[in-house]
């Protein structure tokens, strides 16, 4: 399928992958490879616009596990998924290095847009909440550093 119909894809085109893939799925045969690489493609709008891979999956009719299956036969299936995934961040870095090039004090919908899908979507570099546990969910200070720090404040503040 060329790119150029692709990146016009509409309700109807993926309504027809949607039943393609059902009628493939209920017939219980696996994907041929030819299959796989059009429902893969069918992907790709979805993915570059933001949508996570199991809304996507959901979008054109595929089960999440099985695309999980697909990705985890396939590294360079990841590698593409990926760069579709990071389509949408690519655009937002670009706004912010144009609005930090360009100086501009007016507040504008892109760079509004732009700031609020950095701080959701690029959360590592770009939050704006203050995280008081690690990714697995541990305290990022030690116990008894945060006890003996308060303490100090305490003893600061009542000595005046």
């Amino acid at each position: 399928m060329a790119r150029d119909k692709q990146s016009t894809l509409t309700g109807v085109f993926v309504m027809e992958i949607t039943w393609y893939t059902k009628c493939i799925m209920s017939q219980g045969k696996p994907y041929t490879d030819k299959q796989k690489e059009t429902i893969i493609e069918s992907l790709r709008e979805s993915l570059e616009l933001g949508f996570s891979r199991a809304k996507s999956c959901k979008m054109v009719g595929l089960d999440d596990t099985t695309l999980c299956k697909w990705v985890k036969a396939d590294e360079s299936l990841s590698m593409k998924l990926q760069d579709w995934e990071n389509a949408i961040n690519r655009i937002a870095m670009s706004n912010i290095r144009q609005q930090i090039a360009t100086e501009v004090d007016e507040e504008d919908k892109k760079k509004e847009m732009t700031k609020w899908w950095a701080e959701r979507k690029m959360k590592d570099d770009f939050s704006t909440r203050t995280e008081q546990t690690g990714k697995d969910g541990e305290d990022l200070f030690d116990p008894q550093a945060k006890k003996d720090m308060d303490n100090l404040l305490d003893e600061a503040f009542t000595e005046k």
